[in-house]
């Protein structure tokens, strides 16, 4: 392919950076500055010359063998930079990268093709090849799908073809897929635990210190005693109020059904009364001394009755509301005090003393 003659550098800049390779070559010996490998030997003079043949012949592949032969005798400019155009036109991008870029640092190269490089040439590169950054364990050898490329830490990247490439440093081998002008971070390093330090994790000593492992204290690991020995839940008892208002309303409520069977037994007295004082007369209007006794007994046994039914539903609510009390009343954990509660009886009604004694 000749694309990059014309699309690149153009016709006659090319052949002027090809001519110039040979005027090159051609010096003999080289300047004193000239750094070692950049004078070319005749044997590098022969090979760089049979690769320009090759290349004007449209021999791409033939010519950038000898350039790689002369690369080997000498490291010259003009080899790297016949070596870039000629791997270029053999879509051999990554390679013509790296030769490009070694012309443009070399102290040899011409500012005006430097200048050429940098604005065309290497941006069109650097588009078409993926970069690897490789972080590899320092002093083992880095290898790229088997060649090795450097010795870690690489500070340059690593340009390859888009594609599926293995990186491989020390016994770590990992396997990447990069693109076309994507920059990729491949880490093959081992990670291993830091080693302990004294500052950190002093070592393990017969005796520990009291600073690191202090011995277990009353604050930090009690040892049960009588005193902090923990009691099982006391069960509740009935306090003695709990058990006197039940009981006294059940007292009340008996009371009053005792006193409810009295007045009824009363009433029905009163009854016997009436029918005696009656004496067998129709007192319907009767005035006599016999009917107005009746007429009062009549009177006396109905208040008796009417007393009597009231004591007998008072009596029944105060038995189940001591019944419901002994059940609902609450039960405490406290010690009980001493406690009465005693049933009034007055001219006045029926009530309840409580008291307590410390």
């Amino acid at each position: 392919m000749r694309h990059a003659r014309s699309l690149l550098f153009g016709v006659g800049l090319s052949l002027c950076i090809l001519g110039g390779a040979v005027e090159a070559g051609a010096q003999p010996g080289g300047s004193a500055t000239a750094p070692a490998g950049d004078v070319m030997t005749a044997e590098a003079k022969a090979r760089f010359k049979e690769g320009l043949d090759l290349y004007k012949a449209h021999k791409n592949v033939e010519a950038r063998a000898k350039y790689l032969q002369a690369l080997a005798l000498s490291q010259a400019a003009a080899v790297y930079l016949n070596l870039a155009v000629v791997e270029y036109d053999l879509m051999l991008y990554p390679d013509a990268l790296r030769h490009a870029k070694a012309y443009v640092l070399h102290p040899k190269a011409e500012p005006a093709k430097v200048d050429k490089l940098k604005k065309e040439m290497i941006p069109d590169l650097e588009s078409k090849t993926a970069h690897l950054s490789v972080e590899g364990q320092p002093g083992q050898p880095v290898f790229v799908d088997g060649e090795k490329v450097g010795v870690a830490p690489i500070a340059d990247q690593v340009h390859v073809a888009p594609g599926e490439h293995t990186v491989a440093c020390g016994s770590i081998t990992k396997t990447v897929v990069v693109k076309a002008g994507d920059t990729t971070t491949v880490i093959v390093v081992i990670n291993t635990p830091p080693t302990p330090s004294a500052s950190t994790s002093p070592p393990p000593s017969a005796t520990p210190a009291a600073s690191t492992a202090p011995p277990p204290s009353a604050s930090t690991a009690p040892v049960p005693s009588a005193s902090a020995t923990v009691e099982p839940p006391k069960e509740g008892h009935r306090s003695t109020v709990g058990w006197v208002v039940p009981i006294s309303l059940v007292a009340l409520g008996a009371g009053g059904i005792v006193g409810g069977v009295v007045f009824n037994s009363a009433a029905n007295g009163k009854h016997d009364d009436g029918i005696k004082a009656r004496g067998g007369q129709n007192c319907t209007g009767n005035t006599s001394p016999g009917c107005q006794q009746a007429a009062q007994d009549a009177s006396d046994e109905q208040s008796d009755k009417n007393l009597s039914t009231a004591m007998f539903i008072t009596g029944g609510a105060f038995v189940v509301g001591g019944v419901v009390a002994f059940l609902l009343w609450p039960k405490d954990t406290a010690t009980p005090q001493s406690s009465y509660l005693v049933p009034s009886v007055g001219k006045s009604g029926v009530g309840l003393i409580y008291g307590t004694s410390f």
